[in-house]
């Protein structure tokens, strides 16, 4: 399609703005563009699922409901950036997740997913409306919270980090949002609904995710759209990843282990630095303080274990050193007894890299690790067992929480119900 004057291209009507919004993307981002053509998209005016927010909807069914005058206030470059923000949603399957997670705060759930969204749809060059949930250079800054590394977490991760501290400080920020959120099935009046005639509890924010039960196969979708995409050339490494995600759910020990970290980790108040945030609006308030948070990491280091677990372990624990500055790890290495002992803090980084993992040969015996917690670090916090679960019975007391990381082929039979256990794959 040509390009348009300002003049010319005002002079559309917001159906025919969104119609040359999906052809244009057609050409420049033939992953969004192929999502797009499985998504309904509706004016609100002949539904009424808005309300008075007279912004946009998505719903997980796959129905998008728009205000005219809304889609008229955007420029045709945020208006595409607006359409892909919708779909991803949709697409990702976010009400479902949401869903999954116990107990959770649906507001914050929806913020966190928009911290992924716009993220990656920022990377991906897209501009973004005002009033949305917009990170910077792969972190967040806002609404009270601060999010670093967006790119390497998952909606859940993020949810995870976050959820304690909400909950501590009180809820959230005030926010203004570009989008809505539908809480159950829309007024359906063409008849591709239930009919109900409840247009559903709104959360305030941005964010867009409907609680309408997709029949859609958005796994499939996903997969053909990838497929077409990788065909023309264009598709990014991290998009890959997070379908690989989707169309390969697996538990990931990085998660689990994100989630001890976030929830061990204790937070007080101090005026001795005050929020940086308090300073532009002339309120002195205090600033969030850490403290210093203790894991044992215990690496098996008998016959049995490779030089490709130790490599794969090591790397996991630079992401934690690189993730949470105030984690101090203790990283023991194991046999039959504590082999050797390391310890890092403050993002270390440059010395984990430099651990030379070496074993001895003489079996294998986890109680060493628990006793060493209990004797001489009780402060510990979590403690990470990397293994492959073939040694004999557990007889120490385990006072912490552990989470079992046990190599691809490791068992799990002597464990049992001692901690958390998922498997590297």
């Amino acid at each position: 399609m040509g390009v348009l004057t300002e003049t010319e291209y005002n002079e559309l009507s917001a159906k025919e703005k969104i119609t040359r919004a999906k052809i244009q993307l057609g050409y420049e981002k033939p992953f969004w563009a192929y999502l797009l053509n499985n998504i309904k998209i509706k004016a609100d005016k002949d539904y009424g699922v808005l309300g008075n927010m007279k912004t946009i909807c998505a719903c997980s069914s796959g129905d998008v409901y728009y205000d005219d005058d809304f889609i008229n206030s955007l420029p045709e470059l945020e208006l595409r950036g607006v359409l892909a923000h919708e779909v991803f949603h949709i697409a990702f399957e976010h009400v479902k997740r949401f869903k999954s997670v116990k107990d959770a705060d649906a507001e914050l759930f929806n913020i966190c997913a928009d911290m992924v969204v716009n993220n990656e749809l920022l990377k991906d060059g897209f501009k973004l409306a005002d009033g949305g949930v917009i990170p910077r250079n792969d972190k967040f800054e806002g609404l009270g919270l601060e999010v670093e590394n967006i790119s390497d977490k998952s909606v859940e991760m993020i949810y995870s980090e976050l959820a304690k501290h909400v909950k501590k400080c009180g809820g959230l920020g005030k926010r203004n949002g570009f989008d809505e959120h539908v809480n159950n099935k829309p007024n359906n009046k063409d008849g591709d609904g239930n009919g109900d005639d409840d247009k559903g509890q709104k959360i305030k924010g941005s964010g867009n995710i409907g609680n309408t039960e997709s029949q859609k196969d958005w796994k499939q979708t996903l997969s053909d759209a990838y497929a077409y995409a990788k065909q023309k050339g264009n598709v990014s490494g991290n998009l890959k990843r997070m379908i690989g995600e989707i169309l390969n759910p697996q538990i990931s020990w990085k998660q689990k282990l994100y989630k001890y970290i976030t929830k061990e980790i204790p937070t007080d108040y101090t005026y001795i630095r005050p929020s940086k945030k308090s300073i532009a609006s002339g309120v002195y308030l205090p600033s969030t303080l850490k403290e210093n948070l203790e894991i044992v990491a215990g690496i098996d280091v008998s016959g049995s274990i490779s030089q490709k677990d130790y490599d794969e372990f090591i790397g996991e624990l630079i992401g934690i050193a690189r993730g949470f500055q105030n984690v101090k790890i203790k990283l023991l290495t194991w046999d039959v007894k504590i082999q050797s002992e390391y310890e890092f803090k403050n993002g270390d980084i440059e010395n984990i890299k430099n651990v030379d993992l070496k074993g001895g040969w003489g079996g294998t015996d986890v109680n060493c690790v628990f006793k060493k917690i209990n004797d001489d670090l009780p402060s510990t916090k979590v403690a990470v067992i990397l293994t492959d679960g073939y040694f004999g019975r557990i007889s120490e007391e385990i006072k912490t929480p552990t989470l079992w990381v046990l190599t691809q082929h490791g068992t799990d039979a002597v464990i049992e119900n001692k901690g958390e256990v998922v498997r590297i794959k």
